[in-house]
């Protein structure tokens, strides 16, 4: 084991010499107990892609705990040129062509069974499953206000999520800059042995980040929406705003077992409620089970999700309620030169969007002191684009579901894992992802170069500009590699000294 230890031990030293400069590690430093803690680390990744060479990362991280009171805080700073760098009095206008990320930034309040969470912290779902589906299984920290109650029996939780506010980036479909756009998440559950129930409320409007009647109101958000939206009366808005409505269960008959389903219905489409049978169903389930053995812990999940699903119902800016973080698809880099939004980041929920279908068998076990996770996914795709509403026209064209109605589908396998290590402070830590993908997703113009879309001047400017990723004719290989450690400064006991 020494030896095994010794050799893991050099490779890292070696990467991170070769990577050389800024790398980093987040940790997930979410605190909930009552036990008073100050805690402070600093990170360092390197890694090696094959679409971008060598990247690395730096991240330093403090927090403090006790009973009634927390806070934590984590920065990174970055060298992968993924975003534009930070400006600085340099040579070449620079900050050594890197730049900073707010990872995490909260404080936390918490009396008898009640806690509020106020700031940018890592977002979780009401279940423990990579497809969650309301809220992303993927590590997004947006700003957010968060209260939860629970007692032995129910619980409740209301969430509201800034989604853009004072946007600064102007797109082709943006000219303005994104609107203001808020989110609302309500969670309602109750406890009945080993087994939860419980339903979630979805909103997002636009023209403002916050709205204090969805947060504070235990009121369902549709009727909310139903009442403060409909003209007629003194104190109508007129917004006409996105309702999620779903449901959530999950059991643990024993610590070996566990068992969770997971239901997203947007635009109240199911069977066709609310409208008429040409109303889609913009649905998305999720199935998932753990078993813990003696050779390690396996879980298998299971995702579907319609086409149109998490995304607006009309192109127009008013209405840019996607189930997503941002109304867009693209980024300006810098002038003239776009960039995807990396759909992992760009969905509040279910990491892999609308129009799939998805498996996935997660391993995690112990190995003489390493601890390793690993998972092997498929997902089967179709077009997709959560800001363009319905992606070739402005208005849902037939009777029926779609589902996988594109001329190629992605055939994407991915096999990921992590190894790590600690030692006394240190963790130390290689993370892998090996895939490919057979008519892989390509980012598109919504219509061919030279076509005419043929619609109104009220929905062009967002359907024509506003992205779609669509199955392409080629082929995709992906391969990454990264090796780093975190360091968790013995804060308290240098000043116990």
């Amino acid at each position: 084991m020494k030896k095994s230890f010794t050799l893991f031990f050099l490779f890292t030293i070696f990467a991170l010499t070769v990577f050389s400069q800024s790398l980093s590690f987040t940790p997930d430093i979410t605190i909930s107990s009552d036990e008073e803690i100050f805690a402070m680390g600093a990170g360092a990744e390197g890694k090696y892609a094959l679409d971008d060479n060598f990247t690395s990362r730096l991240l330093l991280d403090f927090a403090f705990n006790s009973k009634h009171f927390g806070f934590l805080a984590a920065t990174s700073f970055r060298q992968d040129g993924v975003y534009a760098p930070d400006i600085a009095n340099t040579p070449d206008g620079t900050l050594f062509n890197s730049y900073f990320t707010l990872d995490q930034g909260a404080m936390i309040l918490k009396a008898l069974d009640m806690e509020l969470q106020l700031g940018r912290i890592l977002q979780k779902d009401a279940i423990d499953s990579p497809y969650s589906l309301f809220i992303s299984s993927k590590p997004n920290t947006p700003l957010l206000a968060n209260f939860r109650y629970e007692n032995s029996f129910a619980f409740y939780e209301t969430r509201w999520i800034e989604l853009n506010t004072r946007s600064g980036v102007k797109t082709e479909a943006f000219s303005g800059g994104f609107p203001d756009r808020g989110a609302q998440l309500k969670t309602y559950g109750i406890k009945l042995g080993n087994m939860r129930f419980g339903l979630q409320d979805g909103a997002v409007y636009t023209g403002r980040s916050f709205d204090l009647e969805y947060f504070v109101n235990p009121i369902p958000n549709y009727l909310i929406q139903y009442v403060k939206g409909t003209e007629g009366r003194p104190w109508t808005t007129g917004d006409n705003e996105n309702d999620i409505m779903g449901l959530f269960w999950d059991w643990k008959p024993n610590e070996n077992l566990s068992f969770n389903a997971q239901l997203f219905v947007d635009d109240m489409s199911l069977l066709g409620i609310g409208n008429t049978s040409r109303n889609p169903w913009k649905t998305a389930y999720s199935l998932g089970g753990t078993i813990k053995t003696n050779f390690g812990s396996f879980s298998l999940h299971h995702a579907l999700a319609t086409k149109y699903c998490f995304s607006t119902t009309s192109d127009r800016e008013e209405v840019a309620y996607p189930w997503a973080y941002y109304p867009d698809t693209r980024f300006p880099i810098k002038e003239g030169d776009y960039r995807a939004i990396p759909f992992e980041t760009l969905m509040i929920g279910y990491y892999n969007g609308e129009n799939n279908i998805a498996f996935r068998l997660d391993y995690e076990n112990d190995f003489h002191g390493f601890k390793l996770l690993s998972n092997l996914e498929f997902v089967l795709s179709g077009d997709k684009s959560p800001g363009n509403a319905w992606h070739a026209g402005t208005w849902y064209d037939g009777p029926g579901t779609r589902l996988f109605d594109s001329e190629y589908l992605e055939k994407k396998f991915i096999l990921s894992g992590q190894l790590s290590k600690q030692v006394h402070d240190f963790t130390f830590f290689s993370n892998f992802l090996i895939g490919f993908a057979i008519n892989a997703l390509e980012l598109q113009r919504p219509y061919p170069e030279g076509s005419e879309s043929g619609v109104s001047e009220v929905y062009k400017v967002i359907d024509e500009n506003v992205w779609i990723w669509r199955a392409g004719k080629s082929n995709e290989l992906y391969f990454t590699l990264s090796l780093g450690f975190r360091y968790a400064i013995p804060i308290m006991n240098l000043f116990n000294k």
